[in-house]
């Protein structure tokens, strides 16, 4: 339909009977959407990457031995680590093979997470 943003609008702009030429209330419209822009930033895209960080950061450091915790919830012992894939051993000499990226956490961490609900969960006297 527009063939590019600058016939856009201008087409705009002649449809609301402003000048091209801009004019200061044009630019106080504009500081809205971008300091809601910038508050989506921090609130949301910010702590996605750092989240991302972190788990390509747990990622890189398994090694054999290590105790995880799959996204689909199987506990498992590593076995064996590819560049894509690890091999777990979730039971005495039952090993599955899953995707490196669907290892959410390692296991130390879950079990800590579910000590610590229990306890928040027992009643108090």
């Amino acid at each position: 339909m527009f063939p590019n943003l600058q016939h856009f609008a201008a087409t705009i702009l002649a449809q609301t009977g402003a000048s091209p030429g801009g004019c200061a209330e044009g630019n106080a419209q504009l500081i809205f959407p971008l300091a809601m822009v910038a508050i989506l930033y921090f609130i949301w895209m910010r702590p996605m990457s750092k989240e991302r960080r972190t788990h390509a950061q747990l990622l890189d450091s398994l090694k054999r031995g290590d105790d995880v915790l799959t996204s689909s919830g199987l506990f498992g012992k590593v076995a064996d680590i590819t560049p894509k894939t690890v091999t777990l051993e979730v039971a005495k000499n039952v090993k599955i093979r899953v995707l490196k990226t669907s290892i959410s956490r390692r296991a130390e961490d879950a079990e800590s997470i579910d000590k610590a609900e229990a306890a928040s969960k027992a009643p108090q006297k």
